[in-house]
């Protein structure tokens, strides 16, 4: 597997990014696979998702340094877990990059690809205060950036129905081609801010993580 890298964030936190490049025999030649998983893969739409779906378990197993199998389920809102292992997780991809995030803590990791404008749906999941901040030289980016850093902190909520515009506000950043930002998620009695991490980690793809600390 390509792997661009694997970041130690703290001492109960990795990260992990990498291009996928591998045929699906060769990733799935890498996992232990039970029935229900086999089944489910089974029933996925050939492409790109067969290859992402595999690639996130492969990259979970170095990321636990495990060579045995991999219970992954999701709870009721269809947030990934591992019963067997007391890690938080959160995978992501995007086209050829994919990635995945294990702490401790609560996480949320989104990758994204710059490609088709987002400017006519920017006022959707953006406030009026947020698109203010938004620099007009460098727009279309920026616009890729917060859709990213307000997906990552949704997995890391991981209860649906949570509205980008009105739950989740960017309060400040440094924007460069990486940073941090001040992030909150406001939901009924629901009220915390997070750091997020951001980067454009190779050209055109844009990658964001929190860790619930």
């Amino acid at each position: 597997m390509p792997l661009l890298y694997i970041k130690n964030l703290d001492k109960v936190t990795r990260l992990g990014i990498w291009k996928v490049e591998e045929s699906i025999d060769e990733l799935q030649s890498k996992l232990i696979l039970n029935k229900q998983e086999l089944n489910f893969f089974s029933n996925l739409k050939k492409g790109k998702r067969n290859l992402h779906w595999l690639a996130g378990r492969v990259m979970l197993r170095d990321l636990l340094e495990t060579s045995g199998f991999i219970e992954v389920i999701e709870d009721e809102f269809g947030k990934p877990y591992l019963p067997d292992f007391d890690f938080e997780l959160s995978i992501t991809h995007s086209y050829d990059y994919a990635g995945v995030i294990i702490s401790k803590s609560k996480v949320g990791i989104d990758i994204e690809k710059i490609k088709k404008d987002l400017k006519s749906i920017a006022p959707k999941f953006l406030s009026v205060q947020e698109l203010n901040k938004l620099d007009i030289n460098n727009y279309k980016s920026q616009l890729y950036l917060f859709w990213c850093i307000k997906e990552c902190l949704y997995k890391l909520y991981g209860k649906k129905e949570l509205a980008f515009k009105e739950n989740i506000k960017i309060k400040s950043f440094d924007l460069s081609s990486i940073g941090k930002v001040i992030a909150e998620i406001t939901k009924d009695n629901y009220h915390k801010e997070f750091e997020v991490c951001y980067e454009e980690f190779v050209p055109e793809y844009m990658l964001a993580y929190t860790i619930d600390c």
